[in-house]
């Protein structure tokens, strides 16, 4: 063994309680970045198969594909690939819809179409079909058995009754379950045979080559530039936006991810650094004392090089391990990744995180090196932390514990200010991060979006687009089951504190794009909501003279106005349905504004001039808490016989987005809980650091007449100043940090979000950092009187 070798095991032997606080550091440190890298990027691909899972793999759209189309895309070069559909009919069942249709093989794998059992059909008579569907239906079916589906005919409008052999059984997803929507496929040769092949269309689902080199928005662009190419009309592409978003990520969604990365592994370092800078300070006296002997500059680098390797080997590995299983085994299920079979040993994350952690060691130790390396054999001897070649300290007249306290904090303001720094860079990651899990919670997501503590709405009916001699929403809104009556006999149940409605209907006009009669959403508004239509006007001028007396008009979804021939200035004539009845009147777009709800808005005092109908959708009911259940029941028992009113609670809706939220919560505390530790871990290290760095000086103390509870409480006030520091910029920087991160995020689209101070978040704060110190103090001083006063005073690390 070398001289080298010896001295850094003889180092490493000797300082033991440092040099486990270093490893344990190391490792909590390397957890937190191999979790959240793992977690990170397993959470993008969770997030890009549960979008495939409702919204396909598919990067667009060609609506009424004609043959001749079909044969363009077919040989051009930048189609990946592309499938076809042809929808057949509808088929319905209480409140559900079954959609039937022809599908080839790339339709079906882009749409996720997945066999349970069985296969798709190759015969005319056969049909696989959804279990969802199959169980509505109350059938036990299996593959070769017959079934009979009764379904309109979309080309002649026509009931049909068929008989079918199953061919197949389709898995269900939650999201068809969620929008009660489901599918059943027919083969080629039902359609070649029983569907009119006169100028026959097809809805097309294209992939364009390039995903992985291009952008979200590059992509976009050249779905349009190869429809052009092939002759097909703009407002006859749809883009499938959330796929492309889950796989391909704005800039602005990965620079937002960068930032956070960034946050995380600079207060890692932050730490780091922290522990080597101080454990190795003050161990440069012995250096020293190396120099005088003949050791080289280099030879000294090279002994600290050698320390802080030996630890981060023997730390990097053990936290990497327990990062992986932190976040294979716990978070992956918590999140309810697994079902996706996501997870496993990524090798080049975890070969990034070895590399990135080593660096940080490396980078920790680079000042330490020099400090020990550059100050001459006789200044290394007599070194201390704040020494810069001469004496500095001021004296007091009279001695104070307060003012010993400060002294030493002021004397190693360096490693003061790291200790704060990493505290407080924790402190206000967990306030902004809980400030944004506040502003999207369940409660009030529901509250939102709902009436009351009870919502009766229309169900049950059809679109007048459909042309179907069943009921539709303009034969109810003639004589609407939740007209005036009803609401009446509502406000006079016993617990009922209010009752609101809901109105909306639709209105038809030509798209000055594609020059089509489109259907569209038209609702109302009161008129104090002018002031938020400002707030997200996105193009135009609101005028409210002009708005009022009907002259303008709102359109409130900005994202469909080119696709829908919406202009900000252009005249656009409206038939608006009136119950069965349509009301034709001519506007002026005079704003188009993020305000969504419905596409067109008009003020509520105008919208009760031109139609006369009850457009009630929805009837809100505000209870008293204790009487929400008896109130509930009554409603039912009202609305039972009506099968066109379906009755919902506040309730159920905040159980099914606190379900939705529970991933993103356990995400986001994870993060903030492990950085916390690792923050909490460096002011462990730089109280006890400091105490055996000062047991010589404070054993002398105690010799002249210093008393252990006079200890205790100068201890306390060391404490005190790292918990009122961290906290006093954890609640401003923090705060302020918070409120913009949520500002942010609602003016990104999370419309839903308000601002709530996170007042939970930060008691548990303030306790937990309190607890900590408490605790710290008392450790550090019960290991402290361990010791008698004689070895203190002889104390020589």
């Amino acid at each position: 063994m070398s001289t080298l070798s010896a001295l850094v095991k003889g180092n490493l032997s000797k300082n033991k309680s440092k040099n486990i606080l270093v490893i344990i550091t190391i490792i909590l440190t390397t957890v937190l970045l191999t979790s959240v890298g793992l977690i990170c990027f397993d959470w993008i691909e969770g997030n890009k198969q549960r979008t495939i899972e409702y919204s396909g793999s598919f990067h667009g759209i060609y609506k009424r594909s004609t043959v001749d189309e079909l044969r363009i895309i077919e040989n051009n070069l930048d189609i990946e690939s592309f499938g076809v559909i042809k929808t057949i009919g509808y088929a319905e069942k209480e409140e559900s819809k079954l959609s039937i249709a022809y599908a080839d093989e790339n339709a079906m794998n882009m749409n996720n179409v997945k066999f349970i059992k069985g296969s798709a059909p190759i015969k005319e008579n056969e049909v696989a079909i959804q279990e969802g569907y199959l169980k509505l239906l109350g059938i036990k079916a299996e593959v070769g058995e017959k079934i009979t589906l009764e379904y309109e005919s979309r080309e002649s409008e026509e009931t049909i009754k068929e008989d079918f052999i199953i061919s197949g059984i389709i898995e269900t997803s939650e999201a068809n379950l969620a929008n009660k929507k489901y599918s059943a496929m027919l083969s080629e040769e039902f359609l070649n045979k029983k569907a009119n092949s006169t100028d026959m269309t097809f809805t097309t689902y294209i992939r364009v080559k390039g995903e992985d080199k291009l952008s979200g928005t590059e992509l976009k662009e050249k779905i349009k530039t190869v429809a052009g190419d092939i002759g097909i009309e703009e407002y006859r592409v749809k883009i499938n936006e959330d796929y492309i978003n889950a796989s391909n990520p704005d800039p602005s969604v990965i620079g937002g991810g960068i930032v956070v990365a960034l946050i995380v592994v600079f207060s890692s370092m932050l730490v780091i650094y922290s522990i080597f800078y101080v454990s190795i300070i003050n161990k440069v006296q012995e250096y020293g004392k190396l120099r005088a002997i003949g050791a080289t500059k280099r030879q000294i680098k090279r002994i600290i090089f050698r320390e802080g390797v030996i630890l981060a080997t023997i730390s990097i590995p053990i936290g990497v391990i327990l990062g992986y299983f932190l976040c294979d085994l716990i978070i992956i299920k918590l999140i309810q990744l697994d079902k996706y079979n996501i997870g496993g040993f990524n090798l080049p994350i975890i070969m990034g995180i070895v590399i990135i952690s080593y660096l940080t060691v490396f980078i920790s130790l680079i000042k330490p090196m020099k400090i020990a390396s550059k100050v001459s054999p006789i200044e290394a001897i007599r070194y201390t932390e704040d020494s810069k070649g001469k004496n500095n300290r001021r004296g007091y007249e009279e001695l104070t514990l307060k003012k010993v306290t400060f002294a030493n904090l002021s004397r190693n303001k360096k490693r003061t200010f790291i200790t704060l720094t990493s505290l407080a860079l924790s402190g206000i990651l967990f306030i902004t991060v809980s400030s944004l899990l506040y502003s999207i919670d369940a409660k009030k997501m529901a509250n939102m979006h709902s009436l009351g503590d009870i919502t009766l709405s229309l169900s049950n009916y059809k679109f007048e687009s459909e042309m179907t001699t069943d009921m539709t929403i303009g034969k109810l809104h003639d004589n609407n089951p939740l007209g005036e009556e009803l609401r009446n006999r509502i406000k006079d149940i016993p617990g009922v504190e209010e009752v609101n409605k809901s109105i909306g209907t639709s209105a038809k006009h030509i798209n000055n794009t594609s020059g089509e009669e489109i259907v569209v959403s038209f609702g109302e508004y009161e008129e104090d909501y002018f002031k938020e239509i400002e707030e997200k006007l996105v193009e135009g001028e609101v005028k409210k003279e002009r708005l009022l007396s009907g002259e303008g008009i709102i359109y409130g979804y900005p994202d469909f106005a080119k696709e829908n021939g919406v202009k900000v200035g252009e005249k656009i004539k409206l038939k608006i349905m009136d119950g069965t009845d349509y009301v034709e009147k001519e506007f002026t777009v005079d704003a188009i504004s993020a305000v969504y709800g419905d596409e067109f808005l008009i003020p509520k005092s105008l919208r009760e001039k031109i139609l006369k109908k009850d457009l009630t959708n929805a009837v809100g009911v505000v209870v008293e808490k204790d009487k929400i259940k008896s109130v509930e029941e009554t409603l039912k028992a009202m609305v039972e016989s009506n099968g066109f009113i379906k009755v919902s609670t506040l309730e159920e809706q905040i159980k099914l987005n606190e379900k939705s939220l529970e991933a993103t919560k356990v995400l986001g505390y994870s993060l903030v809980i492990i950085i916390g530790v690792i923050g909490f871990m460096n002011l462990v290290n730089t109280m006890i650091t400091s105490i055996l760095a000062r047991k010589k000086e404070l054993g002398v103390l105690q010799a002249i007449g210093l008393s252990d509870k006079q200890l205790i409480k100068m201890l306390q006030i060391e404490g005190l100043f790292y918990t009122v520091g961290t906290l006093s910029a954890t609640l401003t920087i923090g705060n302020i940090i918070g409120y913009m991160s949520v500002i942010m995020f609602k003016n990104s689209g999370a419309s839903y979000a308000t601002y709530s101070y996170p007042v939970i978040p930060t008691i548990v704060l303030i306790i937990a950092i309190t607890l900590v110190q408490i605790l710290i103090t008392y450790l550090i001083a019960n290991n402290f009187k361990k010791d008698s006063l004689v070895d203190r005073i002889r104390y020589n690390e």
